[in-house]
């Protein structure tokens, strides 16, 4: 459980350390970067639950209307670029009013003249924690479901994420679910519907060429050109969350050797990865099509969230499903007939998940139920040695009451 994340806004490690209790006196609008005048207010600054490069977050109390909060503010007050994206970084975020995005209340000024931004106090579990965790899939497809929908709110305001990850999804205990970190999120220009004028574009803050995002999850044209990633770059990283969930392990190894597989590109299909898993063939497309290489093949994030939705609504693809069955019957019938025999408990193995699939299959269930009953025609190495060694046991025990006989 976390007072705000594992991963907060330029916020990579948690930290709970003793800070002392403080105030500060200025408080602004969080659309304007002009903080107001001294109010006679303040806040109370507690603990210290977040701190990355650039930001710290801390546990905080507005006693004007006596609510916790999360305070964050600047760790490097005199970097004039820090400044200027710590700002940009909340005026993001303030303007995407959506329930699966921290609010952010105010923008403010320290007395030193250090900006700081207050928002929700949100507590839960990072998805990262709770990807490990067995009979959780259905509850973890729900809240992905939701990060869909704030995402794409995202985009149709001109903004991608571009640091979607487990870490940065946050799932509280009443089924709340949160999309944290914008510290890197670009703003696209040509799809603004609301006034994005006075937010700074990351790109010009940022040398050419500088990797934005985490490897892993970033899309092969995001690792080329951060820059230049557009709202396809976030539809691939929920592509490798879903991958994440379903085969319960990344899609990429961890670290920078994700950037080689990335740009070569890997098999998009958790089924592949584990042929053993139940993993619904639909949900295995999905993952297939949000992960391909060419932005322009994958589906939006409306889509994305729209299929995940029919899927846990029960509305599956069955023509898909009954294709696949087909696959799998065909793959029985040929371990059945291999010459060598062998085979057979994988032929059981293949008719069962054809069955699975399409269970209204006459065909599959009558050819499972032929395997099930007909023994093999050739008995494993394993199998022949133990009955063997029993019909050896079963004379010796003759022979002996017979020779007492």
């Amino acid at each position: 459980m976390l007072a705000m994340s594992t991963k907060l806004p330029d916020v990579e490690t948690d930290a709970t350390v003793a800070a002392t209790p403080g105030t500060v006196p200025t408080v602004a609008s969080a659309h304007d970067d002009t903080p107001s005048q001294p109010s006679l207010t303040s806040y109370e600054l507690g603990g210290v639950i977040g701190r990355g490069g650039m930001g710290e977050v801390v546990m905080a109390r507005d006693p004007r209307i006596g609510r916790e909060i999360a305070f964050k503010r600047i760790r490097t007050a005199g970097n004039p670029e820090l400044r200027s994206r710590f700002l940009r970084e909340a005026r993001i975020q303030a303007r995407l009013e959506h329930p699966a995005i921290v609010p952010v209340h105010e923008i403010g000024e320290a007395a030193d003249g250090s900006p700081y931004f207050t928002m929700k106090r949100v507590v839960g579990t990072t998805l990262l924690e709770l990807i490990p965790r067995d009979g959780e899939l259905q509850r973890l497809l729900r809240a992905l479901v939701d990060v869909c929908l704030a995402v794409e709110f995202a985009h149709a305001r001109g903004v991608v994420h571009r640091d979607l990850k487990p870490a940065n999804i946050i799932l509280g205990e009443f089924g709340e679910v949160y999309l944290l970190d914008w510290g890197v999120a670009r703003v696209i220009a040509e799809h603004e519907p609301t006034s994005t004028s006075d937010i700074d574009s990351i790109s010009g803050m940022t040398s050419a060429g500088a990797m934005l995002g985490t490897p892993g999850y970033m899309a092969p044209e995001q690792v080329a050109d951060a820059s230049s990633a557009g709202t396809a770059a976030d539809v691939y990283a929920l592509g490798s969350i879903l991958f994440e969930l379903l085969a319960r392990e990344p899609l990429h190894a961890r670290g920078l050797a994700a950037l080689a597989s990335t740009v070569a590109g890997l098999d998009g299909s958790p089924l592949s990865r584990r042929p053993s898993a139940e993993i619904p063939p639909e949900l295995d497309t999905l993952c297939v099509e949000a992960l391909a290489l060419e932005p322009e093949r994958r589906p939006t994030a409306r889509a994305f969230a729209d299929r995940l939705q029919r899927y846990l609504d029960g509305d599956r693809d069955i023509a898909r499903r009954r294709a696949l069955a087909s696959e799998y019957l065909a793959g029985a019938r040929e371990a059945l007939a291999d010459p060598q025999g062998g085979r057979h408990v994988e032929a059981m193995r293949l008719a069962g998940s054809a069955v699975a699939l399409d269970p209204e299959s006459r065909e599959a269930v009558a050819e499972f139920a032929r395997i099930m009953l007909e023994p093999p025609r050739v008995l494993p190495a394993g199998l022949r040695s133990a009955l063997a060694a029993s019909d050896a046991a079963t004379q010796r025990r003759q022979s002996r009451v017979a020779a007492w006989s």
